[in-house]
């Protein structure tokens, strides 16, 4: 590996002699991510150095790789980014002396300022930013105008990324603002306001130093990034996947980072959902993973060895990528069969996310949306019955899904019947009669979100095993927004010991409706006459008779349907 010796530079020797190059921030990067905590630090920093009159600080190291027409920036992207965003800011702050009552001379000055920084920092000869994104990243022209333009008609864009900049350019217009108005009760006027800001425009270019190691190999530039953030946080488990995957494709790499950028669109540029998707991918097409060994994971595994094997896996996570997207947000539009997206969406309200990796397969498998649809409700099946009911963990769960995800990739499981069947066997169906006679409100407690959806999700289906009018489906009830609630029917002035908690003295009901369960009879008889639900019709005839035994025949009947139900 051929390295460049180290050089400590300044801000201003880094960025002065690169009139005619530019910086690049490659594909494989990360995307600009400083937020508040580290612009405090970096500004901390400043003013200290400012106010001791320190003539050096240490910024922190640089790893770049020559390039075409410059620089790629393989390590320190963030703070490059950051210098370049205050740069700017101390610009145009300073250009705002221009409309002040100044003299010739001191207008002169700040021209000449305002000049040194673009040409010298920010604008190269050709009249574009130093810094660069690559064109098929979504967010370069929003920096590139921010870079030259300020900020000035900017609004918040749909997009975090734009956001981080903009915000980050925004902390620096409003500290140089507070900072160079007053220090404490002293006021300063404009002459002085502006002397304030260029020393700080001098400390920081001019006191301000990195170390910069430079590499003349693209590949070595891969092994570099790789080193420098693989052990640690520096990185996110998705921006490690992503110089993994394009590290196999120097030649090509556009093509492949246009389909990355697509991946990381949909996934609205988050990279814990796109860490999320890998894993989901991984473990029908290798194993199930933690997301912080995922990168270890695929870099040692024979399934991506070259450049044939990073070209299958990114063109397979650009052709399911929008299919994960529906699935993890419920997004029901997405889906042409609509009982398929009504499953998914109740999936979604329930926190369900560990059945993706089988409905990835069958997808990747070119599986039709209505056998799509069959499988996903045994999916919910299985999950009411064995984490609602039985309380199997999520992990156990999980493996096993995941079996059947592995098994439709390898075409053990090539036919609706048999990914059912196979669904099947993990199902603790020969449990669920006897456990929902004693399934109780207080098992849930001690996870109250699992426990209100587990329990609103078993009523559901029972309500509407007992409901042929097609006034409310499963959907309805489950479904995020919900217009229902879970209610009890009666308290324990009525019912002693835990049947007061037993499933057969809860039903759902109209949240338009009130209910307060130490109502009189009469007045509780009243309220479920007007709900829409049949079965809590029924109920009005029986809850004036309502007592222990009522709840145990109604759990009977509830235990009954089960086999039936799931």
């Amino acid at each position: 590996m051929a390295l460049g010796i180290p050089e400590m530079k300044t801000i201003h020797e880094m960025l002065s002699k690169s009139n005619e190059v530019y910086y690049n921030i490659p594909n494989y990067q990360r995307e600009y991510s400083w937020g508040s905590v580290q612009l405090d630090d970096l500004w901390a920093d400043l003013i200290d150095v400012a106010e001791t009159g320190q003539t050096e600080h240490f910024f922190g190291q640089m790893v770049t790789n020559t390039a075409d027409g410059g620089y790629d920036i393989i390590d320190g992207q963030q703070r490059l980014t950051t210098s370049i965003l205050l740069l700017a800011a101390m610009r145009d702050t300073v250009s705002g002396f221009l409309k002040a009552n100044l003299t010739d001379d001191e207008k002169y000055e700040i021209r000449r300022q305002k000049d040194t920084l673009n040409e010298s920092y920010l604008i190269n000869k050709t009249g574009k930013a130093k810094l660069r994104l690559p064109v098929e990243n979504d967010v370069a022209v929003f920096m590139e105008t921010l870079i030259l333009n300020g900020s000035d008609k900017m609004d918040k864009e749909d997009n975090a990324t734009a956001n981080n900049l903009l915000n980050a350019y925004n902390y620096f217009m409003r500290h140089l603002k507070q900072y160079m108005t007053k220090e404490n009760e002293l006021i300063f006027g404009r002459h002085d306001q502006f002397q304030r800001v260029k020393n700080l425009i001098d400390v920081f270019t001019m006191s301000f130093k990195v170390i910069i190691i430079n590499t003349e190999s693209t590949k070595d530039g891969f092994i570099i990034f790789e080193t420098l953030n693989a052990r640690g946080k520096s990185l996110e488990e998705a921006d490690l996947l992503k110089n993994l995957l394009l590290s196999f494709l120097e030649n090509s790499s556009n093509e492949y980072a246009l389909k990355w950028e697509h991946i990381f669109s949909v996934l609205e540029r988050k990279s814990d959902a796109t860490s999320r998707f890998i894993r989901a991918y991984w473990a029908f097409n290798e194993i199930l993973l933690n997301s912080n060994k995922l990168y270890r994971s695929m870099k040692k595994s024979k399934k991506l060895s070259n450049v044939q094997d990073a070209v299958r896996i990114i063109n397979d996570l650009d052709r399911l990528v929008e299919v994960y997207h529906a699935l993890d947000k419920g997004k029901m539009s997405y889906f042409v069969d609509k009982e398929l997206g009504r499953l998914v969406n109740i999936a979604h309200a329930g926190s369900i996310k560990t059945f993706h990796p089988i409905i990835l397969a069958m997808y990747d498998h070119n599986f039709t949306e209505a056998d799509i649809r069959k499988v996903m409700n045994k999916i919910i099946g299985v999950y009411v019955v064995n984490s609602f009911i039985i309380g199997e963990t999520g992990n156990d769960l999980e493996k096993n899904v995941v079996k059947v995800a592995q098994n439709i990739k390898k075409e053990i499981d090539n036919d609706i019947s048999a990914i059912i069947a196979d669904l099947s066997r993990y199902q603790k169906r020969e449990q669920v009669k006897t456990q929902i006679m004693a399934w109780t409100q207080d098992k849930w407690k001690p996870n109250a979100t699992k426990g209100s959806f587990g329990h609103r999700t078993i009523l559901a289906y029972m309500l509407d095993a007992e409901d042929n009018s097609d006034r409310q489906s499963i959907y309805d009830y489950c479904k995020r927004g919900s217009k229902f609630k879970i209610i009890r029917l009666t308290n324990g002035d009525f019912l002693t010991g835990d049947i007061v908690n037993r499933i057969g003295n809860f039903t759902l009901l109209e949240k338009s409706l009130p209910w307060d369960e130490n109502w009189n009879l009469e007045n509780k008889v009243k309220v479920l006459r007007r709900s829409d639900v049949i079965a809590n019709r029924a109920l009005s005839e029986q809850i004036m008779q309502w007592n222990a035994k009522r709840v145990i025949e109604r759990n009977e009947h509830f235990a009954d349907l089960t086999p039936i139900l799931w």
